[in-house]
């Protein structure tokens, strides 16, 4: 993959958009080589029930923050005018402030007994932490729209390389000090908290030279300007986000042993692809792409993303998912030999989530929230749906239920997207061929290891 990212940037040198992926790419790299590094080292200190409960504190986590901000933070690169940006600024932390309030009284006023139906029990003592978390994971969201928006991606490289060094720093000390579940947790908060004060006080100069922007009178002018955000994409985020993790919470409440666990370390591992390149392409794509809409050239912009998307990741990807089976036992020990497996059965949906990563702004920039949200919510169904009806009539289909319906859901996005900048049917025909080959072919070798 090494190679080919190199290829890659020798090819587009010149080119400012390819440029600014690969300083990204290369902070994203060395902190994906930190994060990769220290795995087997944390699979050793740490068991699977101890990622089991880690994937829980995760998947609350995700659905609780994507929409905390309102989505204000998202449309923070958008606009033209530095006051908008300012005031969006303001309206997402106040936003995120006074939603992990809400969520801290919640979880501290109401008893126990009423989470123990819908949360694995040894999980509670780790709920208090829940508000913190999303409020600095909403922190370091709003803080990095706004270093995109200046296009500083250097400093966000190097962010990332010192959040990863926290985070797993972090959970090695503590779990070597016998604070097992707790450290996976505190680990994942303490790297929010140090990337979200970087970032504030990397910017500190410009945010305070726009303090005199912000007023109440700018705030609800922005406000409604920007409206669609929290009235479409707030509710599009947070189905997106519950179709992916609300089927965690299930598979971990009904299944028996610690499949969670198993199911974080693999999309952990296939995930990284997307936190390599699919981020780091998507951060500079959202750059861009309002400049290439409003020369009409937005269409033929993504089609040439996900061309380069497709050439430098597809071949390692496939590769390491069929060797997955073999290498995961060697690599991380033997009680996590079902993560080999499960990454085999992933690899098809992780690939178009890959793809689809980057260019899922398009909607939101082109102001086709509303169809966004209906995409999500249709989404949130198909997925949470398949998974209830898997669990009382296929329980032992409850992994491959989740994995195809994650499949269908993006590779339905990506064709949907593509459709609305305008590519012609003849090559979305195409796309879902090769789509639907890559999720039969990994069925039949998932059937058969």
């Amino acid at each position: 993959m090494l190679t080919s990212l190199v290829q890659l940037k020798n090819k587009f040198l010149s080119n400012k958009f390819i440029s600014s992926v690969a300083v990204l790419v290369g902070g994203t790299a060395s902190a994906q080589i930190i994060g990769i590094i220290t795995l087997p080292f944390l699979t050793r200190i740490y068991g699977p029930e101890d990622f089991n409960l880690f994937a829980i504190f995760l998947s609350m986590l995700a659905v609780l923050s994507v929409s905390s901000c309102l989505r204000f933070e998202i449309a923070i690169p958008i606009p033209d005018s530095e006051d908008d940006a300012i005031n969006l600024v303001v309206l997402s932390l106040l936003s995120s402030t006074c939603i992990s309030l809400l969520l801290f009284c919640i979880i501290i006023l109401v008893p126990d007994i009423y989470f123990v139906d819908i949360l694995d029990v040894d999980f509670l003592p780790y709920l208090k932490w829940l508000p913190l978390g999303v409020w600095f994971l909403c922190l370091f969201g709003v803080f990095q729209y706004w270093t995109i928006r200046y296009k500083r991606f250097g400093l966000l490289a190097k962010n990332r390389i010192s959040q990863v060094s926290i985070y797993v720093g972090s959970q090695i000390v503590f779990g070597l000090n016998g604070f097992l579940s707790f450290g996976l947790i505190a680990g994942n908060i303490i790297s929010n908290i140090f990337a979200a004060t970087n970032l504030a006080m990397n910017n500190g100069k410009v945010l305070v030279d726009r303090v005199s922007a912000i007023s109440y009178s700018s705030l609800k002018r922005t406000f409604f300007r920007y409206k669609n955000y929290p009235k479409y994409s707030t509710f599009e985020a947070f189905a997106n986000s519950a179709a992916i993790e609300v089927p965690v919470l299930i598979i971990a409440a009904l299944s028996v042993g610690p499949v969670a666990g198993y199911l974080l370390l693999a999309t952990r591992i296939l995930g990284a692809p997307i936190s390599l390149l699919g981020n780091a392409v998507g951060q500079v794509y959202l750059s861009h792409a309002p400049e290439k809409l409003r020369h009409n050239l937005l269409a033929d912009f993504t089609l040439t993303t996900l061309r380069s998307l497709v050439k430098v990741g597809f071949v390692p990807i496939f590769t390491f998912s069929v060797l997955a089976p073999y290498i995961i036992p060697l690599v991380f020990g033997s009680d996590w030999e079902a993560t080999g497996k499960y990454i085999v059965l992933l690899f098809p949906w992780f690939f178009i989530q890959f793809l689809v990563s980057p260019i899922s702004m398009a909607l939101n920039i082109t102001d086709n929230q509303k169809l966004a949200l209906m995409l999500q919510v249709v989404g949130l169904v198909i997925r949470v749906g398949a998974i209830l009806v898997a669990a009382e009539y296929a329980n032992k289909f409850i992994i491959e239920t989740y994995a195809i319906s994650g499949y269908i859901f993006y590779l339905s996005y990506l064709l949907f997207v593509l459709r609305v900048l305008g590519v012609r049917v003849t090559q979305l025909i195409g796309l879902l061929s090769i789509g639907l080959t890559l999720g039969v072919i990994s069925l039949c070798y998932f059937s058969i290891i």
